[in-house]
């Protein structure tokens, strides 16, 4: 599912196949963009690019769920990791891309499906 929160026209797609998104405004909604990988391997993706969790926890009202705020230290941008009933997702509130969140969601989100991934659904 790709929530339609982002202005389209400020990303664009980058010569080595990431993407890079201009920054979000007051005005903009909070990107959520479903993932086709385990939330295992989403974090594994996050902290090779430098990202730690700042927190986790469950989603309010979500048995079983899982939350987690990731960020780069020393620098501002949060991204959100979520997994419940085998969704996996991410979201990116508009004042907290930070400059980077919102294009790393994108980069997960465009990862392909995972072997194990398949095996939980």
């Amino acid at each position: 599912m790709l929530g339609v929160t982002h202005d389209p026209s400020r990303t664009a797609l980058q010569s080595d196949g990431s993407c890079y998104a201009g920054r979000s405004t007051i005005n903009s909604f909070v990107l959520e963009l479903d993932l086709k990988v385990t939330a295992d391997q989403a974090l594994a993706k996050c902290r090779e690019r430098g990202l730690v969790v700042r927190s986790e926890r469950a989603l309010a009202a979500r048995a079983g769920s899982h939350h987690w705020h990731l960020r780069v230290p020393g620098r501002a941008g949060t991204l959100e990791l979520n997994e419940w009933q085998n969704r996996v997702w991410v979201k990116v509130h508009p004042m907290r891309d930070g400059g980077l969140a919102t294009a790393l969601a994108y980069e997960l989100a465009a990862l392909p499906e995972s072997e194990s991934s398949r095996r939980s659904r």
